[in-house]
């Protein structure tokens, strides 16, 4: 008799550990993780890459400057620019999509200014 007693009592106690909790789960929308990934995508969206061609670096900007005429004079279709990037100026060339198109313009430009290579560029 002590027996069944006992499986009565312990019986309710196990039927509660089997439950299901997965489907229990409470998933109401959370509006501030909908805001930050709405505001990361802007982010993502904005963020341009692009693919510039590095012509010369040097810390003087005097010392940039006949590149740059020199660059212009041989390739006049092709933007230049130059940047300050602590503590070096740049002299970039180009805005390319993709490294690829970058690539096609160095090989073109490669006899006259052997140390050009493509960076990435972010605006």
């Amino acid at each position: 008799m002590k027996k069944f007693i006992l499986i009565f009592l312990i019986l309710p106690f196990m039927s509660i550990c089997q439950v299901d909790t997965i489907n229990n789960t409470n998933s109401s929308p959370n509006s501030d993780i909908y805001e930050l990934v709405s505001k990361y995508k802007r982010i993502i969206k904005n963020k341009n890459t692009n693919w510039k061609l590095q012509i010369k670096f040097t810390s003087k900007r005097s010392d940039i400057v006949p590149y740059k005429i020199k660059f212009n004079n041989l390739y006049p279709e092709i933007s230049t620019s130059i940047i300050f990037e602590s503590p070096y100026y740049k002299l970039l060339a180009g805005d390319f999509k993709t490294k690829n198109e970058a690539l096609k313009i160095r090989n073109i430009i490669k006899t006259n200014f052997p140390a050009a290579h493509p960076i990435k560029y972010e605006n």
